[in-house]
């Protein structure tokens, strides 16, 4: 039986009621995936593994896991890395400005952000604003906290 508006309305209402106790109770976090910076100009994984996905006579526009897709590529070049690793040089090196997105998650009261992002579009809109932060890109990082920090941003690739 299909939900009907009007429930839906209550739902939304129910989770904006909820959020925004979160943010006052400063408990709320911010997953931001690929799509946020692909409005800024970088490419989504499909862009990023089209040539890839072609190399292995792949279609890409095809293929439902592209995290897999990287990693055929990696056990069909001996286990070496290096393509991939330029691939995300070249593609994620130039930094464009944050899009208007990532201004508007930079004002909100979150002290927390998620990415599986290679970019850093989340942190240049936080410093943008004045908010210092605390980047945490491998597990080990997670165990400790720089106080004189106001954000962290935690890659979770």
């Amino acid at each position: 039986m299909p939900v009907s508006q009007e429930a839906n309305v209550l739902q939304a209402s129910v989770f904006v009621d909820r959020f925004l106790n979160e943010l006052r109770e400063n408990n709320a976090a911010v997953f931001v995936g690929a799509g946020m910076s692909r409005a800024a100009g970088f490419v989504d994984w499909a862009g990023l593994l089209a040539n890839v996905a072609s190399d292995l006579g792949l279609d890409v526009t095809r293929e439902q896991d592209l995290v897999s897709v990287g990693q055929y590529y990696v056990n069909d070049n001996a286990g070496n890395r290096h393509g991939l690793n330029q691939l995300l040089i070249d593609e994620f090196s130039d930094l464009p400005e944050p899009s208007e997105n990532h201004k508007i998650l930079a004002r909100l009261p979150i002290r927390t952000y998620w990415t599986t992002n290679y970019d850093r579009l989340i942190e240049k809109a936080l410093e943008a604003v004045g908010k210092r932060v605390d980047f945490k890109y491998i597990n080990e990082q997670l165990a400790t906290t720089l106080w004189t920090r106001c954000h962290t941003v935690q890659d979770a690739r």
